[in-house]
């Protein structure tokens, strides 16, 4: 059962305002829906930007981020833009995200130590990178968005200052529908870096206090930024499986939200940030081992 603390934070102002534009996207992003099937089967891959879009309207009424943010949002969202141009580039989508995740880490007057920034930066271009990679490989099958809302959820367990990351919560909580139980919508990379951005400066407002919160709120994209890096050493996973995918998806649920507490609570509550980023980087290793041994497969050899 949720502590009375965590239903006191689900019935807040910052969570309703939240709630309320992402149902405002929802209705939008159902338009958007009825209108791409009438020419197109495949799924619409709108909701990272839907997702961003809400997330950025809440803050604003909500959370009041400094305005220099918002210039790093729109780099971010360009670069975003142009993922599906350069997806097969190595490297170039990463590249491209780096100026607006510099200006979101480094003009916007973070708090927390010197090295917040810094981690903030690469995590906004590293996993914005593995977060698109990810729903790119798996499209049509509405994992991303779904699973994407238990990693944020996550980050509201770890972070000690709550408000700013209920606001996104909520803006993100009624998209999973889009994409779950008929993939509908897909998670886009228009969105991804810019909502990654936002994410930046909540989880540095929030993770003010106890730094290693920062690592785990970080660390709470689970098996989003796990999965890309096993299929780039070579093997298959879970998710590459042939069962029915409605069968399939309660176990990569399951094993992701386990991941995501252990990153939250484990990593997000040790006692000095090296420890939370040693903790983090074990959990990652046994999840990128446990994807790879239930699929059954073996990573290939090298040519």
């Amino acid at each position: 059962m949720p502590s009375q603390e965590t239903l006191e934070a689900l019935g807040s102002e910052e969570f309703m305002w939240g709630l309320a534009f992402g149902f405002a996207a929802l209705a939008i992003g159902a338009l958007a829906i009825y209108v791409w099937r009438q020419w197109r089967e495949r799924p619409v891959a709108i909701v990272s930007l839907l997702a961003a879009g809400a997330a950025v309207a809440a803050s604003a009424v909500a959370a009041e981020p400094p305005r220099e943010l918002w210039t790093g949002v729109a780099l971010l969202a360009g670069a975003g833009a142009l993922y599906p141009l350069v997806s097969r580039l190595p490297l170039l989508p990463a590249a491209l995200a780096a100026p607006g995740a510099w200006w979101v880490t480094n003009t916007v007057d973070l708090p927390g130590a010197g090295w917040v920034p810094w981690a903030l930066l690469a995590w906004i271009v590293v996993g914005g990178t593995l977060l698109a990679d990810f729903d790119r490989h798996h499209e049509g099958t509405g994992y991303c968005p779904l699973l994407l809302v238990i990693s944020v959820a996550g980050m509201f367990a770890t972070l000690p200052d709550t408000e700013q990351i209920l606001v996104v919560f909520g803006a993100v909580l009624p998209l999973a529908v889009l994409s779950w139980p008929r993939g509908f919508a897909a998670l886009g990379p228009i969105g991804v870096y810019p909502l990654l951005g936002v994410l930046a400066w909540v989880i540095a407002v929030g993770g003010q206090g106890r730094e290693s919160a920062v690592i785990g709120a970080m660390a709470a994209l689970g098996l989003l930024a796990v999965e890309p890096l096993v299929r780039w050493w070579g093997a298959s996973t879970i998710f590459d499986v042939t069962s029915p995918r409605w069968r399939r998806f309660p176990v990569i649920a399951l094993g992701h939200l386990a991941v995501v507490l252990l990153m939250a609570r484990g990593a997000g509550l040790a006692a000095s940030p090296m420890r939370a980023a040693g903790i983090a980087v074990a959990i990652a290793a046994a999840a990128a081992v446990g994807l790879a041994l239930a699929s059954g497969a073996r990573p290939e050899a090298a040519p």
